[in-house]
This record gives C-alpha cells, structure tokens and sequence, in this order.
C-alpha cells in the first residue's frame, strides 16, 4: 500500500507540477496515508486484544495486551483484560492455597480418624489379653517370690534363675497395668489448672536422669497463658513420657525444653530437643501402639499411644516437627478453659 501511495505522489507532482492544486492533492494523500496508518495500528491493537482474550478464556495469563495509555477505547479494553487476568490469577493462586491447605486437613482428620480407630481396637484387645494373663501371672509371681525368698539358704545355686524368673514376671506385671491403663483411658474430673504449675512439677522429676546424661532440662512460659481444663496427674504423665522421650533421644548431652505458649485459641505444650530427630521411616508409625525403636527391655510402645489417647480425651490436638540431624518437637495444643467448657458443654471429648 506505502509503494502505491508513492507511486500516486510521483504521478500528481509529473502532471502538476508545484501547483496549489497539486499541493492540496498531496497533503490530502498524506493524510490518507496517516489514515490508513493509524487504521492498520488499530487493526494491529484489535487483533492483539482478540488474541489476549481467547488466550485469557484457556486462562493463559502470558499473552495479555500493552497498555499504551493513549487515552484510545482499545487501549482502555487492553487495561481492562489485563486488570481482569491480574484478578483472576489472584483468585485462583488463592483458590490453589485454599485447596492445598483444606487437602492437609483432610489428610490430617484421616490420619487421626486411622489412629483413633486402630487405638479402640487395640485397647478392646488389651483389655482381654490383660484380664486373661493377670490371674496365672500372679501366681507364677507369688510362687516365684516365695521362692526367692527360701533359696539362698537352701539352693543357692538356682538363686540367680529364679531372680530371673521374678525380675520377668514384674516386667510382665507392669506391662499387663500399662495395657489396662491404656484400655481405661477415660475422662475422669477435670479441673481449671495453670501449665506453668503442671511443668514446673514436671521438670524437677526429670532432672536427675538429666545429670546422669549431662542434659540440660529448661522451661519457658509466655505471659499471658490462660488456664486450660484437664486432669493433672493424666497431662502431667504425658509431659512426663515426652520428657523421658526425649531424653532417650539425646542420650548424653544436649538440651530439653519444654515451651508454653499461646496459638489462637489454645495453649501450646512444646517438647523440643536437639537430638538426632525422627527418620522419614519412623515418623509415620511413632503413636501405633507397640512400636518402639528402643532396646529389648527399654520401652513397651505404648507411651506416646497412651499420650496420644490423653491429649484426644481432652479436646486437644498433638503434632510432631522433627529434622533429621536438627532435632524434634512434640507439640501437645490443648484449649483455654472457655473453648474447653464449650466443647464439654456440646458433647465433645
């Protein structure tokens, strides 16, 4: 089209020549021609406009239009759709985050829900396992000790199998009470009480086996804490079994702290060491009753499930943040008296 309209310019100034008349024709030429420029630019503009709209249909925020600013109706459509694709992205990148975070709910309630289901199961079958061995484990205890008692003047020689024999028998012993323990976990009378108090009574009980290790043991309490509803001995033997956790973590040295603080509406009990921390593997299993990656004689597994079955009966939430080589924290959420008296008063654990 530019050469044709060049053409036609030559061909007005060969006919007229430097007339006024040929001066005319040619300034209206120009003017066609700018015309014509601007027509092309805005076809240009439209096209673009058009293809940013079916690309922001298949929402594919690269291809949005320029924003010139020139005060033109395209440019205003092009400030429009490109306002419009910022919006929309926002919503969906919030909608994506939503999403994300409702699917770790689900996960999290599935989780719990599995956990509860297993731990009813388990206690309704450790309750009968305990009520049939804890009448013959009494008498083979009873005898045995009896025995005991007579051999060093009689049969010094079968002194030590018969030690044996009892020192057996009472680690049966405990392990039938801690089954029926945890098949009884039931929601006895609850109190208002302080965290501080319940820590304060907790941690000098583990400072001797702390010195054995050379382990430090701490506490820290924000101001502020309100009181929580609980039984004290129950939530004091979960503060206690966390604190032994970790301190079997660690082994020698180290540090253990026990936090409190608030997190919306409840009262967070943090259990934090600085130990090896939890294995990818082990995570996953580390509140099913019976599993334990402690020696042979050292641990039962039933600690954290019975803690577990603790934290639940009380209204309250129990999470693990752990690293590998950076430590672990045990974070037992429990609510304040008044969301606690509420979720009693609706029929909640």
């Amino acid at each position: 089209m530019s050469s044709d309209l060049a053409d036609v310019r030559r061909l007005i100034v060969m006919k007229a020549g430097e007339t006024s008349a040929a001066e005319d024709t040619l300034a209206s030429l120009a003017r066609i021609e700018a015309e014509l420029e601007r027509g092309r630019q805005t076809e240009a503009r439209l096209t673009e406009l058009t293809d940013s709209l079916f690309a922001l249909a298949s929402l594919d925020f690269e291809k949005m239009p320029k924003v010139l600013n020139d005060g033109t109706l395209i440019d205003a459509a092009a400030g429009c759709v490109t306002m419009l694709a910022e919006e929309l992205a926002a919503q969906l990148n919030a909608r994506e985050r939503h999403e994300a975070l409702l699917e770790q709910r689900v996960k999290e309630r599935s989780e719990q829900l599995v956990q509860a289901t297993k731990l009813a199961g388990v206690g309704q079958l450790a309750a009968g396992i305990a009520h049939e061995i804890n009448n013959p484990l009494a008498v083979i205890l009873g005898f045995a000790q009896g025995i005991e008692r007579r051999l060093p003047s009689e049969s010094p020689e079968l002194v030590k199998p018969v030690r044996s024999i009892v020192r057996e028998a009472l680690r049966c012993k405990k392990l039938v009470e801690e089954l029926l323990t945890f098949s009884r976990v039931k929601k006895r009378g609850r109190e208002p009480l302080r965290v501080e108090a319940l820590i304060s009574n907790t941690v000098p009980l583990l400072q001797a086996r702390a010195r054995a290790q050379d382990t430090h043991v701490s506490f820290e309490v924000a101001p502020g804490v309100p009181q929580v509803l609980g039984d004290p001995a129950q939530l004091e033997s979960v503060m206690i079994n966390l604190g032994v956790n970790a301190l079997d973590a660690l082994g020698h040295g180290g540090h253990v702290l026990f936090r409190v603080l608030c997190v919306g509406s409840n009262v967070e009990i943090s259990v934090e060491d600085d130990g090896p921390g939890i294995p990818p593997g082990v995570r996953p299993h580390i509140f099913e009753p019976f599993f334990t990656t402690k020696e042979p004689g050292k641990g039962t597994g039933l600690g954290l499930s019975l803690s577990w079955e603790i934290v639940q009966q009380h209204g309250g939430t129990f999470d693990v943040e752990t690293e590998v080589g950076r430590g672990t924290a045990m974070k037992v959420r429990l609510p304040r008296v008044a969301q606690a008296v509420e979720r009693t008063a609706a029929g909640a654990p």
